[in-house]
């Protein structure tokens, strides 16, 4: 037989004026409530579908599926699904969805995602393709990979080839526009790429890029000043200067080079070879002094044979030749050493005999 309407305000099943829980059978299913349904204990199933807003102090549940959602307490569970969620407090083992904004938050385990934003978080642990934000705390320590010149592992935003990397264990390089620039090694030494030029050292002051030091060769170390080199240290240790001692403090004894000339019919007198020279005739000479230098100074021994001579007549020593003191060359002894002292000034050459040894 067909159903009928009740319609009533209020229904109420009492037990001796206590109100009680009653079952009741044989509803159809999904029957439609049109107005407010509010009950002062539970409604349980399987399935609790409500219309536009389920409201309660509380809503639980193995696993909550909204569109969109506002919540102003609390949202708990194993698992809580969303594409977008704004939520006052969010707790629960995981958390997943496309994105997730957060104003502050502290996360006890992990946040994983494609994309995480946040002005302000504190992470033990954080991955992701990108990892944006204003400002990253970490605790512990940054792990990055070790990069090459070209693609830096800390690198500058907008100019990615210079930064930060590691060549190889235990070591950290600086790298700009490619290339490497500086390696500190696991014993703390620092080496340079560049080995530099006088106009541009590879060790200079800011304002003053002309002025440093720099490896003009292999085992060779100067210094420049003004764009010029000035001094240098080679492999044997030796210190050449392209400028003047000005009133040098010496201690000590300064050892003079001692170098023998080669003979030849006109050999050079060069101080450039040492202070004192020696030399052995074959025959009679006529030297030069090509590369003797204004403020130079020179002692020659000569060794003249049985009845050699020389002729100091030769255009590089000045005007005319040597000028000597008291008018006339010295004969030469004919054994042992005639010892003679030449000193340049301007485009002359002056010199004295300072007498004959064994």
């Amino acid at each position: 037989m067909p159903y009928g309407t009740i319609k009533v305000d209020t229904i109420i099943f009492t037990d001796n004026n206590v109100d009680k829980s009653v079952p009741v059978s044989g509803l159809v299913q999904n029957p439609t409530v049109s107005g407010n349904m509010t009950v002062t204990g539970f409604i349980l199933g399987d399935v609790v579908r409500g219309g536009t807003v389920v409201s309660g102090l509380t809503v639980t549940g193995t696993t909550a599926n909204f569109a969109s959602g506002v919540f102003t307490t609390q949202v708990s569970g194993v698992t809580v699904i969303a594409t977008t969620g704004n939520f006052t407090s969010l707790t629960g083992t995981t958390t997943t969805g496309t994105t997730a904004n957060f104003a502050s938050g502290v996360f006890s385990t992990q946040v994983t995602g494609t994309t995480i934003l946040a002005s302000t978080g504190t992470f033990q642990y954080l991955t992701g393709v990108n990892t944006l934000g204003m400002n990253a705390n970490f605790v512990t320590g940054v792990i990055v990979g070790s990069g090459t010149p070209a693609a830096p592992s800390l690198s500058i935003s907008g100019d990615p080839n210079t930064g930060i990397y590691s060549p190889g264990a235990d070591q950290l390089a600086i790298a700009t526009n490619g290339g490497v620039q500086l390696v500190v090694n696991s014993s703390g030494q620092v080496t340079l790429n560049a080995l530099g030029t006088a106009a541009a050292p590879a060790y200079s002051w800011i304002g003053d890029p002309n002025t440093g030091f720099f490896r003009p060769n292999a085992d060779e170390i100067a210094i420049a000043t003004n764009g010029t080199q000035r001094l240098t240290v080679n492999g044997p240790g030796n210190i050449i200067t392209t400028g003047s001692f000005v009133d040098p403090s010496i201690i000590g004894t300064i050892l003079e080079d001692v170098f023998t000339i080669t003979d030849g019919a006109a050999f050079e007198v060069d101080p450039g070879n040492g202070s004192i020279q020696l030399i052995t005739l074959g025959a009679s000479r006529t030297p030069k002094a090509t590369d003797f230098v204004a403020g130079e100074s020179i002692t020659l021994m000569v060794n003249g044979g049985t009845a050699y001579t020389l002729t100091w007549t030769d255009a590089t020593w000045g005007t005319g030749g040597v000028i000597w003191k008291g008018g006339t060359a010295p004969t030469l002894a004919t054994t042992g050493y005639s010892v003679i002292q030449f000193w340049k000034v301007s485009s002359q050459v002056y010199g004295a005999s300072v007498g004959d040894v064994a």
